[in-house]
């Protein structure tokens, strides 16, 4: 089977699940999957020793970029792209898959998959951030999968093995990702991962390199992963990372034991200098040494970034009274701690992200006198490496101010040598940054005070301005203005913290009236001023001395959300810096409001010589009230760049990707209006309206009325007919009364069931009152009755063609004539052309004949040929023309085929009729009455015959 330069309906699976054993598919060309929301797969491929292929220069496109948004599944709904499932036996090569909308090729069910030299490319979502989740392989609950010369260039996992057995990946290129992934593993039906090899590969420009996630608190297995011969380079975040605590995101959550990691294998690693400064080389989080075991590291070298501690902050507490303690749950285990421990954690408790915590009542046995003596002696050693000491004074009192004075004069005076073994301390004549006071758990009255009483010997540092700027009132961030340290920058964490200020204009100004080094704008800046909706970004903008650190994301993020005066200020700043692409244009158009004005704007700052490409064209359309208005805006700019006939063919475009948009056949008068006989109607034009499940009947109309000289009704039309027809005529089943109730929430049918409500919003049904009756397919056989031929055609190559078959039949009946036209397309449908004849010679028998090339035909068809001549056999009776047809054409099939074995078994049932000829005898003969007695029961050879008009 050859696919060559496929152009795939929006919203419709290319779906070959079903296919044949032993088939094998080729795809050549560029196939092009339509753009919809909805959620795929856009490709399905299942069965037993398939082979799937692609020729030389072919790619499937899944035209990611008009689905992108930086949100992936949190965003608008994308589909999946290819679901690889049930395959048996069976390999992939060769394929290139390019700009997929989210997660790619699902490996899921199957056994025995070997995939060689597939390219998965959705690097062009990289610029503005705008892919996410797009998972290269994703594997589940399957055995014996071998992927090899894999290059994967994306956004999340190359790959992420979250069950399954004896899979191997080997001399593969990972990246731009998130790096060779086990999990994370927990939480499904199947949480068995064994026996894998990432082998001889490289990981470059990612997140992570090498990660192994098992899921806090669920159960499961990871037993015999091998990581050999991977080499790390450019590294973000984790070189190394294997965690018994994924919850949500990497170490978010307790580590755990129902998980085990045992038989891990790392060698030949090589990284030397890959990891980032600000990213971790190896991270591993167990939840007890029994629970990861096993393992065998070798030859591993991952450097670049910083060891990650053993704890993230240490806290120093007042211990307070005993009585009448508080519970606290660590995973499973509860512990009683006193109420001022108690109300410190809850301080320091943040959900978005995990805190390693040390605390000597819970990480010392107090019941131990030996433990704790030896722990008190490492205290020092504890404090010093935590990269943050919190001390915790307990909740906010009246005399807070106090407490805040005795951190300053105290002296510290060391432990008594008789009692414990003293330790170094010096002098705290001042406060310092560290150890960091939780100024968000006191009111801004306590830092107020230790600022007026001691603030000579005060030296502000950018960290503890940032929590001012966040917590302070202004009269408090005034005083540390006033004693900051003089070479500081207004950072973007200040800016940040600021805009979360809940007074934020006043201490904006206060800011700006400072004297700083120099302002940074940047796009945490300009994304926190939009979240907020401040002012701040407006008030920065007009200050001296901004410095704009330029990115791409920053750019994106000012065109999507950026009100079109303060977008114009930042552009001003940034003068010939930015450049205004294609990638901005699009991002700008997914902007809710003021879209037109933004539009505006940026065709000013982008130079006449801009070019307006289609993809442009096509996010003007796809969202918005005023998506003509702009499209003509854009069309016109291009000007004399753009002849007349060339701008409606890329309209027709656009057209061809909106669907079910509201008011479309006004949008559509509209441009017939303007564009008047340049506008050309194109197959692509008719094919969207037929699809189109709400106006599609309204402007197909219009279209007849105003230009039906021009419409030519091709088999790609109707099919597209055909499909919505079978669409409605479903939800007619599920509601026999659509025709006469109004679609509206609050009726009583629809409150009581709530699926039909759903299905016939998602239908777009908006007028109320659509029904079949009121199809574009019923329009078009109206219009043009005389090409019924066509239409039953279309009919008789749709996957529903008997119900709509025989629903045509029973309408216009005395209309249609069965052709041989119609015939040989029954006979050539693979899937439904049995049921579709059964139709046919049930309510049209009396006037149907057939060839003998017509009955030769049918004995080839891979799919029901056999069912279609069985049928026929029984309908023509013992006449002996179709007898004869197939004995020419059955020496052509293996002997072993189910065609075979039921035509052959048939024709030696029927009797005497049967001419026995020598070279036909059935080696399998059991298999043939199997096939005919067992779970396939045919008629044909034993009821009654239908009288034939031949």
């Amino acid at each position: 089977m050859t696919l060559s330069s496929l152009d795939v309906p929006a919203g419709t699976t290319l779906d070959l699940s079903k296919l044949a054993d032993g088939t094998t598919v080729i795809f050549e060309g560029t196939t092009t999957f339509g753009f919809k929301e909805w959620e795929g797969p856009l490709l399905s491929i299942g069965g037993n020793k398939i082979v799937v292929k692609g020729a030389a220069g072919s790619s499937l496109d899944g035209q990611g970029a008009l689905y992108w948004d930086g949100k992936g599944d949190n965003g608008k709904v994308k589909p999946k792209f290819f679901a690889a499932h049930s395959l048996t036996g069976s390999s992939i090569s060769n394929i290139l898959i390019k700009n997929p909308p989210v997660q790619v090729v699902s490996i899921n069910g199957c056994d025995g998959l070997t995939i060689t030299d597939m390219t998965i490319d959705a690097s062009a979502g990289d610029k503005g951030a705008l892919g996410h989740n797009t998972d290269g392989f994703d594997i589940g609950s399957s055995n014996n999968i071998v992927i090899d010369g894999a290059k994967v260039f994306n956004q999340d996992d190359c790959v992420a093995i979250n069950s399954g057995t004896n899979i191997t990946f080997k001399n593969g290129i990972c990246s731009g990702g998130h790096g060779l992934s086990i999990g994370s593993v927990g939480g499904r039906s199947d949480n068995v991962v064994d026996t894998v090899t990432f082998s001889n590969s490289q990981v470059t420009k990612s997140t992570n390199g090498i990660r192994v996630k098992a899921r806090s608190g669920q159960t499961g297995k990871i037993n015999k992963v091998t990581y050999s011969g991977i080499t790390l380079s450019q590294i973000s975040k984790y070189g190394i990372l294997i965690e018994q605590n994924y919850d949500g995101g990497d170490l978010h959550g307790t580590a755990g034991t129902g998980i085990p990691i045992t038989g891990l294998t790392l060698q030949n690693i090589s990284g030397t200098g890959a990891v980032a400064s600000s990213g971790f080389d190896v991270v591993v989080t167990c939840g007890s040494s029994t629970s990861c075991t096993g393992w065998t590291w070798s030859g591993v070298s991952v450097t670049g970034g910083k060891t990650y501690g053993s704890c993230t902050n240490a806290l120093s507490y007042v211990w307070g009274l005993s009585e009448n303690p508080d519970s606290i749950y660590i995973g499973d285990c509860r512990s009683e701690v006193t109420p001022n421990l108690h109300a410190a954690l809850l301080h320091l408790r943040d959900t978005s992200f995990a805190r390693i915590l040390w605390i000597d009542a819970l990480c010392i046995n107090q019941k131990d006198d030996d433990e704790k003596s030896g722990q008190i002696q490492l205290m020092a050693q504890i404090y010093a490496v935590a990269k943050e000491v919190v001390v915790w004074l307990g909740e906010e009192a009246d005399d807070s101010s106090t407490a805040f004075e005795a951190i300053r004069d105290a002296n510290l005076r060391p432990i008594s040598s008789t009692e414990h073994k003293e330790v170094e301390t010096t002098e705290a004549s001042e406060v310092r940054e560290s150890p960091t006071l939780c100024l968000s758990a006191f009111s801004s009255s306590v830092v107020e005070t230790l600022l007026r009483h001691k603030r000579d010997d005060i030296k502000i540092t950018e960290r503890m301005m940032i929590d001012i700027a966040r917590w302070c009132e202004p009269a408090v961030v005034d005083f540390a203005l006033q004693e900051k340290e003089e070479s500081m920058s207004l950072s973007e964490d200040i800016i940040v913290a600021a805009v979360e200020n809940r007074d934020d204009d006043e201490v904006f100004h206060l800011m700006i009236a400072s004297t700083w080094t120099k302002i940074e704008i940047t796009d945490s800046v300009v994304k926190s001023a939009y979240d907020g909706g401040k002012s701040a970004l407006k008030i920065l903008l007009n200050q001296e001395k901004v410095i704009i650190s330029i990115t791409d994301e920053m750019l994106i993020t000012s065109v999507r959300f950026l009100r079109p005066t303060v977008l114009a200020l930042l552009l001003d700043h940034m003068e010939d810096k930015v450049e205004i692409t294609e990638y901005v244009l699009v991002a700008s158009l997914q902007r809710r409001f003021y879209r037109l004005d933004v539009i505006k704007l940026l065709l000013d700052r982008s130079g006449s010589n801009f070019e307006i490409t289609s993809a442009i064209l096509i996010a003007a359309v796809q969202h918005g009230e005023d998506a003509l208005e702009i499209t003509t805006l854009l069309l016109d700019y291009a000007g004399g760049r753009l002849k007349v006939g060339a701008k409606w063919e890329i309209l027709n475009q656009c057209f061809v990707r909106r669907q079910d948009s509201e008011n479309e056949s006004e949008s559509m008068a509209l441009l017939l209006d303007h564009y008047g006989q340049q506008a050309k109607i194109t197959e692509d034009i008719l094919e969207t309206v037929a699809h189109n499940k709400s106006e599609g009947r309204d402007i197909m109309e219009l279209l007849f009325t105003r230009r039906g000289e021009e419409i030519v009704i091709t088999e790609r039309i109707l099919v597209a007919a055909v499909v919505e027809y079978e669409t409605l005529r479903k939800k007619k089943r599920h509601w026999p009364d659509v025709d006469e109730i109004s679609i509206d929430i609050s009726h009583t049918y629809l409150r009581d069931a709530p699926t039909v409500q759903e299905e016939l919003f998602s239908a777009n049904i908006r007028d109320g009152r659509r029904s079949s009756k009121e199809s574009v397919l019923t329009l078009i056989i109206t219009e043009r009755g005389d090409e019924l031929v066509k239409v039953l055609i279309a009919v008789a190559e749709h996957g529903d063609a008997d119900t709509i078959m025989e629903h045509l039949l029973e309408n216009y009946y005395e209309s249609i004539e069965v052709t041989e036209a119609i015939l040989r397309t029954v006979i050539k449908n693979i899937w439904y052309g049995y049921q579709t004849m059964q139709v046919l010679l049930s309510m049209k028998g009396d006037q149907i004949c057939f060839t003998t090339e017509m009955i030769q035909e049918a004995v080839l068809n891979p799919g029901v040929g056999a069912d279609v001549v069985l049928l026929l056999l029984n309908w023509k009776g013992n006449e002996g023309q179709i007898t004869k047809a197939v004995l020419a054409v059955l020496p052509k099939l293996q002997k072993s085929s189910y065609m075979y074995q039921s035509l052959a078994a048939c024709l030696l049932l029927r009797g005497p009729e049967f001419p026995f000829q020598e070279g036909l005898l059935m080696p399998y003969e059991h298999l043939a009455y199997g096939l005919l007695f067992g779970h396939r029961k045919h008629t044909a050879c034993t009821s009654d015959t239908v009288s034939s008009p031949c």
